[in-house]
């Protein structure tokens, strides 16, 4: 996610203020474009807070979250606003589904591969529940973060989708977005600081995939899955060579994927692989071991909901990263990186149980004795 909201925003800064810029870097492996420089200079940026700690991270949090909603606000109000606004915009895109009902279900679970890097992202929260206050607020987050990404994912589209037509989006994914509030709000500084405030979301995107996927990573080495260098902490007791990993990976996306779109291709084969997995590990674990402490217990309809979250995420996964090419922005290459992530992650694991602990690569784990976690970060 990091990569892909990075090289959005560059996009958009591009796309904006940047107007017909052509030119681009030689670095010897990629030809380089303006909106990739300018996403990975954001990354750098934006590791900086990262490795003070959360709190700083959270504060601004809140304050770009307020200015989002001014944003969002723009987009779910355009029917009313702006005169621009047609509903025929609004097409079905997936081809004849009397025609060829088979074929429209694939481009749709393509599709919804695609957007599950924003779908699941509410799952973050799970990797702050040792950093909550209570328990109880680590289940608010869940159900809040879950609650407004359904209510924008149900009425941005639809104010959006009337401004700009499906040509125009899938000519210019990131510069969507300036079209579009051009053709609500009069092209000028109000323009300006609508889309600073689309930028600083994205920012906040960034931030937030950053701390998370660094302390997946610091989890995953207390877990005897990785390296034990990801164990460590600095100073402000913040796991840094996670963060630097997830720097380093990231950066290396945008420099071989230029488009953000193919990049998700490659991202989120890992990404739906380790939902997926979650989830079985949750039906296993309730099966197996009911009597294990859990941070919160949820009701007896998490079993079934979850039994048809895992036939739903294998279906997407499978079908979404084999038929990418349907979307024109994905193929070969973009599954080859995405599998060599995978494989990487793979390599990690046995450097850790062969090399650094000499155990066999298979073991039956311990069982957990308490929920409540060994280890403090901030």
């Amino acid at each position: 996610m990091i990569s892909i909201v990075s090289v959005t925003a560059g996009a958009i800064i591009a796309a904006r203020w940047l107007p017909g810029t052509s030119w681009t870097m030689d670095v010897g492996v990629a030809q380089l474009s303006p909106a990739q420089l300018i996403g990975t200079a954001l990354i750098l940026l934006i590791m900086i807070p990262n490795l003070f700690g959360a709190q700083p991270a959270a504060w601004v949090n809140k304050i770009v979250g307020v200015l989002l909603l001014g944003s969002f606000l723009v987009f779910i109000a355009a029917p009313v606003l702006s005169g621009q606004w047609h509903a025929p915009n609004l097409t079905w895109g997936l081809g004849d589904l009397t025609a060829d009902p088979l074929g429209t279900l694939q481009l749709a679970l393509v599709w919804l591969y695609l957007i599950g890097w924003t779908a699941y992202g509410t799952e973050m929260c799970a990797a702050f529940l040792p950093q909550y206050r209570t328990k109880s607020d680590g289940r608010k987050a869940m159900f809040t973060s879950g609650a407004y990404t359904f209510a924008m994912f149900l009425l941005v589209p639809l104010g959006a989708g009337g401004l700009v037509s499906q040509e125009e989006a899938a000519s210019d994914p990131s510069g969507m977005f300036v079209t579009a509030f051009t053709r609500v709000l009069p092209d000028g500084p109000l323009t300006d600081v609508m889309l600073l405030a689309i930028l600083a979301a994205l920012l906040m995107g960034v931030n937030a995939s950053m701390a998370d996927g660094s302390r997946a990573l610091y989890g995953a080495a207390l877990d005897g899955l990785l390296p034990k260098q990801f164990e460590k902490t600095n100073r402000h007791g913040v796991p840094a060579r996670a963060i630097f990993a997830a720097v380093f990976l990231n950066i290396v996306l945008i420099i071989f994927i230029s488009n953000p779109i193919s990049i998700l291709v490659a991202a989120n084969l890992g990404y739906l692989l380790a939902i997926l997995l979650a989830l079985v590990g949750f039906l296993l674990l309730r099966r197996d071991h009911p009597e294990y402490n859990r941070p919160f217990r949820a009701g007896r309809f998490a079993v079934p909901l979850a039994v048809v979250l895992v036939v739903y995420t294998a279906a997407v996964l499978i079908v979404g990263a084999l038929s990418s090419e349907l979307s024109g922005y994905g193929g070969p290459k973009e599954l080859a990186i995405g599998v060599c992530i995978l494989a990487l992650s793979l390599v990690l694991y046995v450097y850790r149980r062969r090399v650094q602990e000499r155990l066999p690569l298979l073991h039956d784990p311990q069982p957990a004795v308490s929920a409540e976690p060994s280890h403090t970060i901030h």
